[in-house]
């Protein structure tokens, strides 16, 4: 597949996905079904532009955990990269949230270093005009 040919599928071609389980691992089995790639991203990581405070962000985030409106049902589910399955190998794949709470903890402790950092490098990008 080519970049061109990528590119037209992320804008055109229907999007779909099916879970098992909410973030809680209560059963939901639902189908989430999008105009297109592009409207998936834009409603998945538009959950995340709308949480008012970086902390808050950071807690969901950190779980890869965004809220689907389906059928007018809103469900709060793991992204499919984390959430812990046992595929049909019988083999556990995703991240357990005790890793992901060690990535969160670490990331709140040194919320202040990661801000000065962002505002320096926002600064830079500035300073040579990309932004």
């Amino acid at each position: 597949m080519t970049l061109i040919e990528l590119i037209e599928k992320y804008k055109n071609e229907n999007y779909k996905f099916f879970k098992y389980r909410d973030k809680d691992n209560n059963e939901i089995k639902t189908g989430f079904i999008f105009e297109t790639h592009k409207d998936y991203f834009d409603k998945y990581l538009g959950f995340y532009k709308n949480i008012p405070n970086l902390t808050q962000v950071i807690v969901y985030d950190t779980d890869g955990i965004f809220k689907l409106t389906n059928k007018g049902f809103e469900y709060f589910i793991r992204h499919n990269h984390q959430e812990v399955f046992k595929d049909l190998s019988g083999n556990i794949r995703g991240v357990s949230y005790d890793i992901t709470n060690q990535v969160k903890q670490n990331l709140i402790k040194n919320i202040n270093e990661i801000m000065a950092g962002a505002r320096k490098g926002m600064q830079i990008l500035e300073d040579k005009g990309y932004v």
